[in-house]
């Protein structure tokens, strides 16, 4: 005979109480929160996250700029990358011969001071000229160190402008030594004015007798043909005119001459250091499509300033 399990009497009014309560408790109707609105508390490795992709035109621009520098792109697309960033490019080379330019001026002004003491210094015969032509000199120096430092950190100023500017300062020191070391003119050379001639009565001067000579017949020069006789030959231009002197020169004119000279082989030589600086780079080489490419290449080298070459033209 099978026998049933009896629960405890006090079990079973538990487990109905329990029941009691779970169906009588309300529903919870708020809404749950979805799991991907609900922020997590573990913090993310910063290796873990993916960098931005978006770049700006700036950020892209020195990139092309960098590989263009680098030689990474080759034919049309290097020329046509070089007219389109042309200003960009330009501003770099001179951001990048500035040091050269400040070298190249320092240069310059030490060789024309040194030049100056051997020419110039010798002709100031006092304390008070040798000051003044030591102003004049820190002026010129200041000028070049001024134009120099403009074009290094300006990039409207260009290399005609330095030149233009340093030529100025030199101009203007030669004139101011000129007014400062040219001696005052001679006085003119000329007889003692005759004495007074003596007074007769009634106040008026009387003239002195004259102590000219007439010239004898012999003496007398012959008397040119007349121009408007149409038998008389004209005499040739200048037959019989010894040649005119050059004018004498000074031992200040001399100076000068030479300090110019040396003045401008020194500008001449910033000049050309500064265009080799500037000149941006031949492109790369065709690679197919002749045609585009010296269509391109024109454009480019009218761009740096450069003459068409024969294929260019033709």
């Amino acid at each position: 005979m099978k026998v049933e399990a009896v629960g405890h009497p006090v079990a079973r009014s538990a487990a109905a109480l329990a029941a009691t309560v779970r169906s009588s408790k309300p529903e919870n109707t708020k809404p749950q929160t979805l799991i991907e609105d609900t922020p997590d508390p573990t913090p993310v490795p910063t290796d873990a996250v993916p960098p931005e992709t978006g770049k700006t035109d700036g950020d892209k621009s020195a990139g092309v700029l960098r590989l263009l520098e680098a030689g990474h792109f080759k034919g049309v697309a290097d020329v046509r990358l070089r007219i389109n960033f042309f200003e960009e490019l330009s501003a770099r080379a001179s951001a990048a011969a500035a040091p050269a330019v400040r070298t190249d001026a320092a240069e310059l002004i030490e060789t024309m001071n040194t030049r100056i003491n051997e020419l110039v210094t010798p002709l100031a015969t006092d304390e008070a000229a040798q000051a003044a032509v030591d102003e004049l000199r820190g002026q010129f120096d200041a000028a070049v160190q001024t134009a120099a430092e403009q074009f290094a950190s300006d990039e409207g100023v260009n290399k005609d402008s330095l030149v233009m500017a340093v030529q100025s300062a030199f101009d203007t020191f030669v004139q101011g030594l000129r007014d400062l070391l040219t001696p005052p003119p001679p006085p003119a050379e000329g007889e003692a004015p005759p004495e007074p001639p003596p007074v007769v009565d009634g106040g008026t001067p009387a003239e002195p007798p004259s102590t000219e000579v007439p010239p004898s017949a012999a003496e007398m020069p012959p008397v040119a043909d007349s121009p408007t006789d149409p038998t008389a030959e004209p005499l040739p231009i200048g037959e019989g005119e010894a040649p005119a002197e050059p004018p004498a020169t000074s031992p200040l004119d001399d100076a000068l001459a030479s300090l110019t000279t040396v003045f401008d082989e020194l500008l001449s030589g910033l000049g050309d250091s500064i265009a080799t600086a500037l000149r941006l780079p031949d492109p790369s080489p065709p690679s197919g499509n002749g045609s585009a490419y010296e269509k391109f290449l024109a454009m480019y080298n009218s761009l740096r300033g450069m003459a068409p070459t024969v294929n260019e033209v033709g």
